[in-house]
């Protein structure tokens, strides 16, 4: 039981001044941001759902003076949470027009969980929200066929 502990421990002794100097870079870098009055663009969305947080998404369209009725969103499978709740109000606007939009995602291909992507997302929940029709292409025009066959051999879907 203690062993996790411990090895945890010894790892994090090993790295603690990597971690210390990426501690100080990013640091320096927020407080140099905030004094140019800037951000990074990895805070976007964060920004983003301060501002519609309460569901309130024609206040951004108001602001960028654009009218987006229909959208267009390749690789779902690696959107976060948080990426997902801006989507969400970006579609519900759009619906809201009479707009359909198309989201293209495989949750084989999700590859971004270390940057909070979740499948699940696509898998389930997308459905929960809005109609999808859901469409398997029968071509795939990006992968060799002996790869789709050895993919769809490990991850079968039935």
């Amino acid at each position: 039981k203690a062993i996790p502990v411990i090895n945890s421990c010894n790892l994090s002794f090993e790295h603690i001044n990597k971690v210390s100097l990426l501690a100080a870079i990013a640091e320096a870098v927020h407080a140099l941001n905030e004094k140019k009055n800037q951000f990074l663009l990895a805070e976007t969305n964060i920004l983003l759902r301060q501002l519609i947080q309460d569901g309130d998404s024609s206040f951004v369209f108001e602001k960028i003076g654009a009218n987006i009725r229909h959208v267009m969103i390749d690789e779902f499978q690696d959107t976060s949470r948080l990426q997902w709740k801006n989507f969400r109000m970006l579609l519900i606007e759009g619906l809201s027009q009479g707009a359909d939009s198309l989201i293209v995602g495989d949750v084989k291909q999700s590859i971004y969980r270390w940057r909070n992507s979740d499948w699940r997302i696509l898998a389930s929940q997308l459905a929960q929200t809005f109609r999808v029709t859901d469409k398997t292409l029968q071509t795939n025009y990006r992968s060799d066929a002996r790869i789709v066959d050895f993919n769809n051999a490990c991850f079968n879907s039935s």
